[in-house]
């Protein structure tokens, strides 16, 4: 009987290994990829007294804002089915200015554990366009991921949708688009953007400069990140004369 209950602890404890829950498995690589992108000696950040609270949700790749507190969130989140959201890059920002406390399953989330968010390829984030974000956001400008409705009132099937549009990196694409300053600015009638953005490691051929020039309703910019610093450029359609 001894024998019986050991063998059928060691099973148990075999095919939970076997099938590990995909949720840990992104947790490791999350924490290595942050491992691999950043240095945070010590992960603490100074929170404002005023801190707005949010619960990370794991199924949607979103925070779920508790308590919004203070102007941030006129430029900040989406609306969704009467909630309002954040994506992965607006959470880690609104952390590491101390204007938020992110929690998950009731605990309270360190910046490095935040950070790891990043590796998760669902959550629709890289290093570089999270860096292009901040970049924008620290001078000022209203930030959104590309043709992402500020407000919608279906919640599940929106976010499907858009975390697919911003997760899949196939292809050269627009990721954010980027508002003038504006004290006035309202969720419900944003406007339009000042250009879009493309964030890429690479300069980007004639073709698909054209493409995302063609799909786009503005103006399209490009954004590289290289040793921390974020450039931006445009192209410009010039004819040369003729000297022969």
């Amino acid at each position: 009987m001894l024998l019986f209950s050991w063998i059928r602890a060691w099973i148990q404890s075999w095919i939970r290994r076997l099938f590990a829950p995909a949720k840990r498995q992104e947790r490791i690589a999350a924490r290595k990829r942050a491992e691999d992108l950043f240095d945070v000696p010590g992960s603490t950040v100074i929170v404002r007294k005023d801190a707005s609270t949010a619960e990370w949700d794991d199924r949607i790749g979103m925070a779920r804002v508790a308590n919004p507190r203070g102007k941030i969130w006129n430029t900040t989140g989406v609306i969704r089915s009467s909630s309002l959201l954040c994506n992965v890059e607006e959470t880690i920002y609104l952390v590491e200015q101390g204007c938020l406390v992110l929690t998950l399953q009731g605990r309270t989330m360190d910046l490095h554990e935040v950070l790891e968010l990043l590796g998760v390829e669902k959550n629709g984030c890289s290093m570089d366009a999270y860096n292009v974000y901040s970049h924008f956001k620290a001078l000022g400008y209203v930030v959104s991921r590309h043709n992402v409705d500020w407000t919608a009132k279906e919640e599940l099937e929106s976010i499907d949708r858009e975390r697919d549009d911003h997760s899949s990196s196939s292809s050269l694409k627009l990721v954010f688009d980027v508002y003038a300053p504006n004290s006035q600015f309202r969720k419900t009638s944003p406007g339009v953007p000042l250009f879009s953005l493309c964030v890429s490691r690479t300069a980007p051929t004639k073709n698909q400069v054209n493409t995302l020039e063609r799909g786009s309703k503005v103006p399209v910019k490009f954004a590289t990140v290289q040793g921390g610093h974020v450039g931006i450029f445009s192209f410009t359609t010039v004819e040369l004369p003729c000297l022969s």
